[in-house]
Parts: C-alpha cells; structure tokens; sequence
C-alpha cells in the first residue's frame, strides 16, 4: 500500500473503506500477520513458511497512511511495516509525508520502520557510491531519530533493481529488500528482490485480494534471464517447470508484444518493444483447481 483516501492518486491510493474491507477479509480468512522481523528469521533460516501467512507493508510514509490506514490497523491489532525515504519526513502540516513523531507513535502499535532511501530516488542509475550514500544515511537516521536498530530490510524506491544494484545491498549487509513485482513469496526467490502484491482502489477490489489469497509460487528452473533490467527493446526469456506448461498464460504490460512456445517442459519467451525507463511487469501463471500458481518479474529498459 502508499496512500489512504487520495482518489486522485488512484494508481497508488485505496480508500479506508475498502482497505477496511482487506483487513476484514484477511481476519475472516483466517490468515496470521506476521510481522517483518519474524518473517525475516523464517527466510533466512530458512523455515517453513506457515499456510495462510502475509505480510503488510506500506511504503513511502505518507500523512494519509498516518491519518486512515494506521487507525484502522490498530483496530485489527495486525501488525505492519513502513519503508520511509528520510528526506521527506516533515513536521509541516501540509507536508504529504509523515513527522518523526508519527512514526515513533507507530513503532509503539505494531509497526515497524524500515529504509527507503533518503531521497526516494531509483538506485538502477545511481553509481555504486551515491546508492552506499543514500541507503547508509537513510539507515543512520531511521536509527537515530527513532532510537531503534531495526534488521535491515530495505524496499526499492518504485521497485527497481538490478544484480548490480542488489550486489551493493549485499556488501552493506541488507538481510532483505522487496520490489514491486507481483507473485506469492517462497523460498526460491531471492531475498534481495522479493515480490509483493500492490493493492489500490483500481487493482485493490475484494475479487482480486480473494484470487491473491488463491496464488501460491510457480516453480522454475533454468531462468535464462537473472536480471531486472534489459539494454535492448527486445529480449527473450526462458525457463523450465514441473508443472503441465499447457496451461500457462504470460502477461506483460505497456504495450509490449509477448509470443510464447513452449517445449516439453520449457516456456520460451519473446518480447518486443519494451520502453525505454518504462518498468514493465512480466507475469506467468497456471490455473489448477483452487490454486492459481504465479511467477512474477520487473524489467525496466535501461541505456
């Protein structure tokens, strides 16, 4: 989630009505909220991920998360995480971002504070340098502001990594960082570019939450393309599954031309036309009764 109750951010907003109604649902589901340090022992070391598990997150930090999302997940008692970019915390009234003291009041019921960079700026082209500065100084602030030393997980601002990028996380001993494309979590991803579901008022509806609720992880093997950016318009994709590739359907955005072929148990892709700093947000799932299986992946074109 980023924004509560500002219809004219529709592409990042969801009213408190219906986010109201996803925490209804996930409490009539049946489903454990697990907060992110108790996540981040299970993916590390790795354990078994317990059936019906999820996880909330909110990035950005803004007013109207504080003013309408926060209130209502103190009412369900569910806990939650909020990636911040420190630049933007602002005492202001008519800042859109949270204070300092909002964000320490939400540390005190359930939530969590994580880095977002300082300058909520895409890393894929910053030189190694300038993303060591941006994620090292965000994390001493968060630190020393709110007097905690919380685990170091980290979300990309819009999303965006690259193996190089990730790399650099790494060195600065990030545990895990989370992107903005859409799949189930599983121990197969890696934990420097984990996937999460964006919920709004368009892709927010309670018919999707339900069919989220329905995705379990697709498994591959043999990816023949480990990045999350390309350099040419068009590229291909390759991977093999265990799972009858007859009934597998991809998906990509912004236009983009997709053809498929699939061979025993190898899906061979080819896309063209992807746009230059567009992200585009490839997506393959597989229907099987109840479940519906999803591999998910962001690739924005870069020079």
């Amino acid at each position: 989630y980023h924004r509560f109750d500002e219809p004219k951010y529709q592409s990042t907003s969801i009213s408190s009505e219906l986010f109201e109604k996803h925490l209804k649902l996930i409490k009539d589901s049946g489903f454990q909220v697990l907060n992110l340090q108790d996540f981040l022992d299970i993916l590390i070391n790795k354990k078994k991920i317990p059936e019906k598990t999820l996880l909330i997150t909110i990035d950005d930090a803004f007013r109207s998360f504080y003013d309408f999302g926060f209130p209502l997940l103190k009412k369900y008692n569910f806990p939650f995480s909020v990636f911040v970019s420190t630049a933007s915390v602002s005492k202001d009234q008519e800042s859109d971002f949270m204070s300092w003291e909002m964000l320490k009041e939400i540390q005190k019921h359930g939530g969590m504070v994580f880095n977002h960079t300082v300058d909520h700026m895409s890393l894929v082209g910053l030189s190694d340098s300038v993303i060591i500065d941006q994620v090292t100084k965000a994390s001493n602030e968060i630190k020393l502001k709110l007097e905690i030393d919380n685990p170091k997980i980290f979300s990309y601002p819009y999303g965006e990594s690259s193996e190089r990028v990730e790399k650099v996380l790494e060195e600065l001993g990030i545990l895990a960082a989370f992107s903005q494309h859409s799949a189930p979590l599983s121990h197969e991803d890696s934990v420097f570019r984990l996937p999460r579901f964006s919920l709004n008022n368009h892709y927010g509806k309670l018919d999707r939450l339900k069919m989220i609720f329905k995705t379990k992880s697709l498994p591959i093997k043999n990816l023949s393309f480990t990045d999350a950016i390309a350099r040419e318009k068009d590229i291909e994709i390759s991977f093999e599954s265990s799972m009858n590739l007859e009934k597998i359907n991809c998906y990509i955005n912004q236009g983009v031309s997709l053809t498929k072929k699939i061979n025993g148990k190898k899906v061979e892709l080819k896309l063209k036309g992807l746009k230059f700093d567009q992200r585009h947000r490839l997506n393959c799932t597989i229907v099987d009764n109840e479940n519906i299986y999803w591999f998910g992946k962001m690739i924005k074109r870069v020079n």
